[in-house]
């Protein structure tokens, strides 16, 4: 089943010769965009919800720890190899 479609859309960009349908400075062109389907909108929604900053900085812990743990866990692994050496 697919979200949308890819559907010819008409947007206002910037232009030196100006046209009707848009605003000062602005010319109507045509692109193709991917127009989501009124049936898949719910979750698109849901996944579009607001941040959970405490979520967010959950995985941000995690990942800065691993990475110290790593950089940590390499120097070690480093200074032994120089001492067999």
């Amino acid at each position: 089943m697919p979200a949308g479609s890819l559907e010819n859309v008409i947007v206002c960009r910037p232009s030196a010769t100006p046209a009707a349908p848009c605003g000062a400075g602005e010319a109507p062109t045509v692109l193709q965009a991917y127009v989501l389907a009124p049936s898949s909108s719910s979750f698109v929604d849901a996944a579009a919800g607001p941040y959970d900053y405490a979520t967010g900085a959950a995985y941000w812990s995690a990942a800065f720890v691993f990475t110290v743990s790593l950089y940590l866990c390499t120097r070690v692994i480093g200074t032994i190899v120089n001492m067999v050496r």
